[in-house]
């Protein structure tokens, strides 16, 4: 009985090491889509805020 004890319980530390790494690599892969997302989004507002200056100063 001891000697399938440390097997299981390895197996059972891989497993959630598993889980901790592939939902380490979701998170990075979420939050690289978000900043991704916020470029994006940062980007056209700057070309609208430049836009806007334009038309203000009639350049």
């Amino acid at each position: 009985m001891d000697a399938g004890r440390p097997a299981g319980r390895s197996f059972r530390r891989g497993l959630i090491l598993g889980l901790l790494l592939g939902g380490g690599l979701v998170v990075v892969a979420a939050l690289g889509l978000a900043l991704m997302g916020l470029g994006v989004l940062g980007g056209a507002a700057l070309e609208l805020f430049q836009a806007f200056v334009d038309i203000l100063w009639g350049h």
